[in-house]
C-alpha cells in the first residue's frame, strides 16, 4: 500500500514538473517578440544566421553532456532520416526568419495568428496526406477558422500572408520531423548543423561587403545575437522535457499560451492596430480552438471509459 502511494506521488511530481516546463517554454516563445525587437535595426536574415550559429554551438555541448551524440551520428548515417532533416532544417529556417521579419515590421499579431491556426492546418494535412477522418466537430472548427480568415480579407482587403505562411511552415516542420524519427534535441542539433556552414558564410560575406543592417552593430547587438542561441534552444529543451511527462492534450492546450502572449504584446506593447477584420479573424479562430479542444477532451474521456470497460471485462 505504501509503495503504491509513493508511486502515485511520484507520478504527480513528474506531471507537475512537466506542466512547469511546458508552460515555461510557451512563455519564452510568447515573449520572443520583445527579444527580436531589441534587434530591430539589424537585418532579419543576418539575425537568422546568427540564431542558427549560436543555437548549434549551444546545443553541441548539451548533446555531448547528455551522452546523446550517438543518436546524432545514427540519424546522420540514415539516408532517409538525413533527407527529412535537411528538408525540415530549410522549413525551420524559413519559419524562424519569417517570424523575426514579422516582429520587426509591425506584424506581431499576424504572426501569432499563424500559431493559433497551426493545429487546424495540421488536421488538414492529416486529411490530405494520411487520410485521417476528423470528427464533425473538428470539421466545424476548421470551417469557422477559415471563415475568420476570409472575413479579415473581406473587411481589411489584405491577406494575412505572414500568419498563413507561419502556420503552414510550422505544420510542415512537424510533419517532416515525424517522418525523420529522431528525438527533439539530437534532431535540432543536426538541423542547426546542416544550416551552420551556410550561415557562417553569409555572416562573413555581410561583414566583408559591409551589407547594410549588418556592419555597424554595437556590443549590445553582438551579445543579443549570441544570446539568440540560448533563447532559441532553451524553450525547445523545456518543451521536449514536458512532452515526455504530460498527456498530449494537456501539452496542446498549453501551446496556446505562446501565441496569446505574443498577440497581447503586439497590442499593448507595440501598439499594433487591432482592426475590425483582425478582431473577426481572431474571434473565429478562438471559437474554432474552443470547439477543437472540447472535442479532444470528449474523445479522450470516451477512450478512457472504453479502456476501463475493456479492462474490467478481461479480468
Amino acid at each position: 500500500m505504501r509503495h503504491k502511494a509513493f508511486t502515485v506521488l511520484a507520478s504527480f511530481r513528474n506531471c507537475d514538473s512537466g506542466i512547469w516546463a511546458s508552460l515555461g517554454s510557451s512563455l519564452m516563445w510568447g515573449a520572443l517578440p520583445l527579444y527580436w525587437y531589441l534587434l530591430r535595426d539589424v537585418s532579419p536574415f543576418y539575425i537568422l544566421c546568427h540564431r542558427v550559429v549560436w543555437a548549434c554551438l549551444f546545443l553541441l555541448p548539451l548533446v555531448i553532456l547528455t551522452r546523446r551524440m550517438g543518436e546524432v551520428v545514427k540519424a546522420a548515417r540514415d539516408a532517409k532520416t538525413l533527407r527529412a532533416l535537411f528538408c525540415s532544417s530549410l522549413v525551420l529556417a524559413f519559419n524562424w526568419g519569417l517570424y523575426i521579419w514579422a516582429v520587426n515590421n509591425g506584424r506581431v499579431i499576424e504572426a501569432s495568428l499563424g500559431y493559433f491556426i497551426s493545429p487546424l492546418i495540421t488536421i488538414c494535412m492529416g486529411v490530405v496526406l494520411f487520410r485521417d477522418r476528423p470528427s464533425p466537430m473538428r470539421w466545424v472548427a476548421i470551417v469557422i477558422a477559415f471563415a475568420g480568415i476570409l472575413a479579415e480579407i473581406g473587411i481589411n482587403g489584405n491577406v494575412p500572408w505572414a500568419g498563413l505562411c507561419q502556420s503552414v511552415s510550422f505544420s510542415t516542420y512537424a510533419l517532416l520531423r515525424k517522418v525523420g524519427r529522431v528525438e527533439s534535441l539530437p534532431g535540432l542539433m543536426l538541423e542547426t548543423a546542416i544550416l551552420f556552414p551556410f550561415s557562417v558564410v553569409f555572416i562573413a560575406w555581410c561583414h566583408y561587403y559591409a551589407v547594410p543592417g549588418t556592419g555597424a552593430i554595437g556590443l549590445t547587438d553582438i551579445l543579443l545575437l549570441m544570446g539568440a542561441g540560448v533563447v532559441t534552444s532553451t524553450p525547445l529543451i523545456l518543451y521536449a522535457y514536458g512532452a515526455r511527462r504530460l498527456p498530449f492534450m494537456t501539452l496542446g492546450i498549453l501551446q496556446y499560451v505562446s501565441p496569446l502572449l505574443s498577440a497581447l504584446i503586439g497590442v499593448f506593447v507595440f501598439r499594433e492596430p487591432l482592426t475590425a477584420g483582425r478582431i473577426a479573424s481572431l474571434s473565429a479562430i478562438w471559437l474554432a480552438l474552443v470547439l477543437y479542444t472540447a472535442d479532444t477532451i470528449r474523445n479522450n474521456a470516451h477512450a478512457r471509459v472504453e479502456k476501463t470497460v475493456i479492462s474490467r471485462r478481461s479480468r
